[in-house]
This record gives structure tokens, C-alpha cells and sequence, in this order.
């Protein structure tokens, strides 16, 4: 379990723009992000907790999620807001096309 300071981890509310312009709020737990960087740094893992996302969202659409399924296990509400987490290999982009051509 990862704690910070012997309690929970504070969530602060943040806006960002999305690439439409729009603008969008969600919650973030900078402690939380910063211990990840702590722990790929002390692991030797020279990456950010960005990068550690974007495996997850891009695994997760391998296995067949759809992108609002994605969406709910990376924390947003918006589908849009995941595209920059997500890299699809030609590979699964091909199956994706098959498939929708059936």
C-alpha cells in the first residue's frame, strides 16, 4: 500500500485545455506521482509517470478495452483527454481494421 506521511495521498482539483480548446477539470495527487518518480528512479528506470500511463493505457488497449473502459482506469472523463497516454502499434491498428470491416 503506498502511503504519504502515514495517510492518504491529497487529491487537488486542476484545469487543463484540451486540444479542442475546451476547457477541463480533474483531480491530481502530485505526492502520488512524485513517489512513482521516486520508485522508477530508485529502480534505475529512467522514465516519468507519464510514460508509466501511457504502458498502461497502450496494454490495456492490446487487450481489448474500449477507449472509455481506458478512459475510467486512467482516472479521466474524457476520451479525448487519453489519446496523448495511448500509442497503438500498426500491428493492433490492422486487427482493429479487420475487425470493424466485418
Amino acid at each position: 500500500m503506498f502511503t504519504h506521511r502515514g495517510g492518504g495521498f491529497q487529491l487537488t482539483k486542476k484545469r487543463r485545455t484540451l486540444p479542442d480548446g475546451r476547457k477541463a477539470e480533474y483531480w491530481a495527487c502530485d505526492a502520488l506521482e512524485a513517489r512513482f518518480r521516486d520508485l522508477y528512479r530508485d529502480a534505475g528506470i529512467k522514465t516519468s509517470s507519464h510514460a508509466g500511463r501511457r504502458s498502461f493505457g497502450t496494454a490495456l488497449i492490446k487487450s481489448g478495452l474500449s477507449l472509455e473502459q481506458v478512459a475510467i482506469l486512467l482516472g479521466h472523463q474524457d476520451c479525448e483527454v487519453i489519446a496523448a497516454y495511448i500509442e497503438v502499434d500498426k500491428k493492433t491498428l490492422r486487427a482493429m481494421y479487420k475487425h470493424a470491416l466485418r
